[in-house]
C-alpha cells in the first residue's frame, strides 16, 4: 500500500490483509531508517479480537475487498452506516 492508501484505510478503519491473515485495521503508520540508512515504512495492525498488534512492512499489506462489491465501492462506504 502507498501512503495515501494507508492514510485512507486508517481514517475509515478498513480491514487489511497481511501474510494471508485479515486484521481489523491499521493503527499506526511508521517511517524509520534501517542500519544501512535506508528509509522504510511499516504499519501496526490490530487483530480481529483487538488483543494484539502486529508490525508489518507497508508494501506487503493490502486492503480486504468487501463481499458483493468492488474495491472502489468498498473504499467509498460509510462505516457509521453499518452499525
Amino acid at each position: 500500500m502507498d501512503s495515501k492508501q494507508i492514510a485512507e484505510a486508517m481514517r475509515l478503519k478498513l480491514p487489511v490483509r497481511y501474510n494471508g491473515i485479515t486484521y481489523q485495521q491499521i493503527t499506526e503508520y511508521i517511517l524509520w531508517y534501517d542500519a544501512a540508512g535506508t528509509r522504510r515504512t511499516s504499519v501496526s495492525l490490530l487483530d480481529k479480537n483487538s488483543h494484539s498488534i502486529t508490525r508489518a512492512p507497508a508494501d506487503r499489506v493490502e486492503l480486504v475487498a468487501q463481499e458483493g462489491g468492488t474495491d472502489e465501492q468498498y473504499h467509498q462506504r460509510d462505516p457509521a452506516r453499518e452499525l
